[in-house]
């Protein structure tokens, strides 16, 4: 199993909301196809998950999708034919409804005892023949799975729940185009069950397995590389080269930027064992809706994107790489939670790093691995605190609020510097002068803790 994402369903009105965990899973490692991977969710109340994490590990209290709540529900990602809630979900990729991109299918992953992992399915990587394809190729819905919600939408609007996923096309020499084979990135618009689609909406292309728009180039040990494109490269222990079988773009997430109204899609590129493996990102435009970000056609090679992180010798072999990144929110500050790998190895570990915004543009400050500039620098980050605005505007950490506060705050804020971002939305700008100044005269000269 791998991909978790956990989100905590934000239209649940019950007081005591559902928590969704969706993931990828091999159904049967046995199967003669044993790529059969494929995307599931489980859900669990927000009390019994609080309440599970009290429990000693081999405590039997109620878990996700535990039957004892009745919550081992109908597959995911179904749809009824015409919209009527009177018919039976189907479960083909979408095929009898014209998708051009596969859905689903009527996959089952069982767990283990009490029927507390009674895994309902999302797709199915044991492929569906979509529309347009010959005869012989095969797409489906494969890993990554990603539930956003569009906090600009009502719950009942098209597209507040998107279900962002990577799918496959085609695995050998089977008539699809050479530059078209392997993983790209679709959408879907869910129901407030979040197990199904919308069959009023259309599942969209948001990433092609390609980008010429942000190629690989440079020199490597042994002579130049590239240019290749964005998500077709791999590497052995010797040197970079282009993936034979295709390409691979995965790993999806979205948020939105309350502060510019700017949605944003991260994924990453590239074969997830090479040097190259990088986290990317595309942008919307202020105002825009979340559905403006999807490409046009679906193999769009030039679709604008930019690099948020990935390794500065990623032109060497066995060097660290970045990948499959979430954005979180905390008070005001956004933050990328990433997985690195390490030299030579394939063993990863996790990071967070906060991010740092450009106002005007609404580009992020590309991150690396070494960086005279500590917003850039993946090793130096500022750790997420819930702080009272008081203990905030003790700028210089003495204890106490005085007029050397003030001066030091204005200090950082004229540098520049990150620490001068009062009020944690990612910029520095002049709002952070009037939010410190609000807190520093509202707040008595006394001792306050963090």
């Amino acid at each position: 199993m791998w991909d978790p994402n956990f989100v905590i369903d934000r239209d649940d009105t019950t007081g005591d909301p559902l928590i969704a965990l969706s993931f990828a899973a091999i159904e049967d490692y046995f199967h003669p196809d044993n790529d059969d991977q494929s995307c599931y969710i489980h859900f669990i109340r927000r009390s019994d998950f609080l309440h599970w994490h009290t429990l000693d590990p081999a405590a039997d209290g109620i878990r996700f999708g535990d039957a004892r709540r009745g919550l081992q529900s109908a597959p995911w990602i179904g749809y009824r034919q015409n919209g009527d809630p009177n018919m039976p979900f189907i479960y083909d990729g979408g095929y009898s409804r014209g998708e051009p991109i596969a859905c689903s299918a009527s996959r089952v992953l069982a767990g283990p005892g009490c029927g507390q992992l009674f895994l309902p399915v999302w797709g199915a990587a044991w492929r569906c023949a979509g529309p347009g394809s010959s005869s012989t190729a095969i797409s489906a819905m494969y890993h990554g799975p990603f539930i956003f919600f569009d906090p600009t939408k009502t719950a009942e609007q098209p597209w507040r729940r998107a279900l962002l996923y990577d799918w496959a096309y085609s695995n050998g020499n089977d008539g699809v185009p050479y530059q078209d084979r392997g993983v790209h990135i679709a959408g879907a618009s869910l129901e407030r069950d979040l197990r199904s689609i919308r069959v009023t909406t259309d599942t969209l292309p948001f990433a092609y397995v390609r980008s010429s728009s942000n190629q690989i180039v440079g020199t490597q040990v042994g002579g130049e590389v590239g240019p290749i494109d964005n998500g077709a490269v791999r590497s052995d222990s010797n040197h970079l080269f282009e993936m034979p079988e295709g390409g691979i773009t995965e790993g999806p997430s979205a948020f939105y930027n309350t502060e510019l109204q700017r949605f944003y899609l991260v994924f990453t590129r590239n074969h997830w064992a090479g040097s190259a493996y990088q986290i990317v990102y595309r942008k919307s435009t202020p105002g825009a809706a979340f559905v403006d970000l999807k490409i046009e056609p679906w193999n769009d090679l030039a679709a604008p994107e930019q690099s948020l992180l990935r390794g500065d010798r990623h032109l060497t072999p066995n060097a660290a790489s970045y990948g499959h990144a979430d954005v979180f929110k905390i008070e005001n500050r956004y933050y990328l939670a990433f997985h690195a790998k390490y030299d030579g190895d394939s063993r990863r570990t996790v990071f967070f790093k906060e991010l740092t915004f450009d106002v005007a543009t609404g580009d992020i400050l590309e991150l690396h691995e070494t960086s005279i500039d500590p917003r850039s620098d993946i090793s130096s980050f500022l750790v997420p605190v819930c702080r009272g605005k008081c203990a905030a505007a003790d700028t210089n950490h003495d204890g106490t609020i005085t007029l050397q506060d003030q001066f030091d705050f204005l200090t950082l804020y004229f540098a520049g510097d990150p620490a001068a971002d009062f009020n944690r939305n990612g910029l520095v700008s002049i709002q952070d002068v009037f939010d410190f100044l609000g807190a520093y005269f509202d707040c008595p000269p006394k001792v306050y803790g963090p």
